[in-house]
């Protein structure tokens, strides 16, 4: 068997293979006597079916069986030998073998186009010029939260007149009678904002009147009416309306209480409104934190792709992950996602090349270690608060091992980022700078 290698400019290669009857004939050989061995045919007792007649029935897929196994060998083989860093699978060219072909004395000719690991050229480590912002935790931010908290933590009274946060409850019915809700019940919020002043201060007793598609969206609009569920039934919102009120909810401020600084950072952790500020402060802290970094990161790698000059055989990758997602996707879910694909290839290309230049290895610890951060970010997102390192071990070492990989591979994938990210805050020009929350939310939309 004789194959040939040549390369092209754009980074893919071409693969050719000469392939020789007595390259296959063997292992040709060997599988019509399986196949006779297993086959059933009239006439004939399991196991013994004539070779020669398997031969004549089945010989030509068995030959193509044998043809390709010999090829996925020896190209393997070649590819390891000559240590070819190839991207993905191969593709082959339309090969229909004649009649010819299949002639026992003639040589078949098989092709292969296959990308092969570009060259890559990063910006320098020590060139990479970036700020780093930090967002400052600001103490009216503190207070609108804790404030906040007291109003959804607090009680509820009863109101005397209708007031923002309120919630509302009434006899509705339509102008011309044909629909009333004797137990509509609503929030204050989900009115319009054009419509609210027609509810602000009136109290108990009295009516309100409002074109209801007008003050309320069409979907609070079946929450108003009690239309939904078993309840719905096939009728046209629009048109006048009135509301008569018929109680009024207002949820009054949690006191500052041992009992509401246990609700917000968690049993005995905070006993005084100065030490529930410094827990919530942490709190915005930790998260800012997070966001700041995950920031950098973005920042940088956009920065790292956008600098980097490489080719790469898009046309062959694009043939291979159109095969691979063939049937699982629609022609345009294709079309969207190979784009984001090859530009995910490029950046992991490069983010390798980086590694293997600058000496940057993944350990089990390192993945552990990923997978707590981000497995207690969730749990803190949930409301958890801070879980203890051994929890967090556990976890992380069950979440690694679940038989989906995509875990791991993420796991990997993050904290290789994170390598990189530190290894230029260290090496860089990287300039840290605190800003307002608002500043940097017209950065991230800036990146995004």
């Amino acid at each position: 068997m004789e194959i040939q290698f040549e390369l092209k400019e754009n980074s893919s290669a071409l693969l050719t293979v000469n392939v020789e009857p007595a390259d296959y004939q063997s292992d040709y050989q060997s599988k019509i006597k399986e196949y006779a061995k297993k086959v059933q045919m009239k006439g004939f007792r399991p196991g013994k079916v004539p070779p020669a007649l398997v031969e004549r029935m089945y010989g030509p897929s068995l030959k193509g069986d044998a043809i390709n196994a010999v090829i996925n060998k020896s190209v393997d083989s070649y590819i390891k030998e000559n240590k070819i860093d190839v991207l993905g699978d191969l593709i082959a060219e339309n090969f229909v073998p004649s009649e010819e072909d299949q002639n026992e004395s003639s040589t078949m000719k098989f092709a292969f186009h296959v990308a092969i690991r570009p060259e890559i050229k990063y910006p320098a480590v020590e060139s990479i010029s970036l700020t780093y912002p930090e967002i400052e935790v600001d103490e009216a931010k503190i207070t609108d939260f804790i404030s906040d908290l007291q109003k959804r933590y607090g009680p509820m009274t009863k109101g005397e007149a209708i007031k923002e946060g309120d919630l509302i409850k009434g006899f509705l019915k339509s102008a011309d009678g044909s629909f009333e809700q004797p137990e509509s019940s609503f929030p204050f919020s989900k009115i319009k904002t054009g419509y609210q002043s027609q509810f602000i201060g009136k109290k108990v007793g009295e009516i309100v009147e409002f074109p209801i598609e007008e003050a309320f969206d069409a979907e609070e609009i079946k929450y108003v009416t009690g239309n939904f569920g078993k309840n719905a039934i096939d009728k046209d919102f629009s048109g006048l309306y009135t509301l008569e009120i018929m109680e009024i909810s207002t949820q009054e401020p949690a006191e500052l209480n041992q009992e509401f600084f246990d609700k917000v950072v968690g049993k005995d952790q905070a006993h005084s409104e100065a030490e529930l500020r410094e827990k919530v402060k942490e709190m915005f802290r930790d998260t800012y934190e997070q966001e700041s970094e995950s920031f950098y990161q973005l920042s940088l790698e956009k920065h790292i792709f956008d600098n980097t000059n490489m080719v790469l055989a898009e046309d062959v990758v694009q043939k291979v992950i159109s095969g691979r997602v063939k049937g699982k996707m629609s022609e345009q879910e294709v079309i969207d996602f190979i784009p984001r694909y090859i530009n995910s290839m490029k950046m992991s290309l490069i983010k390798n090349q980086i590694a293997s230049d600058n000496q940057i290895q993944l350990s089990e610890q390192d993945l552990i270690d990923a997978a707590k951060k981000k497995i207690g970010r969730d749990f803190q997102q949930m409301g958890y608060g801070k879980l203890g390192d051994e929890f967090l071990d556990q976890y992380a070492v069950s979440f690694l091992n679940e038989k989906d990989k995509n875990n791991r591979d993420n796991m990997a994938e993050q904290s290789l980022s994170a390598k990189i990210a530190a290894l230029v805050l260290e090496k860089g020009k990287i300039v840290r700078k605190a800003i307002p929350i608002e500043e940097f939310n017209k950065l991230v939309e800036e990146l995004n």
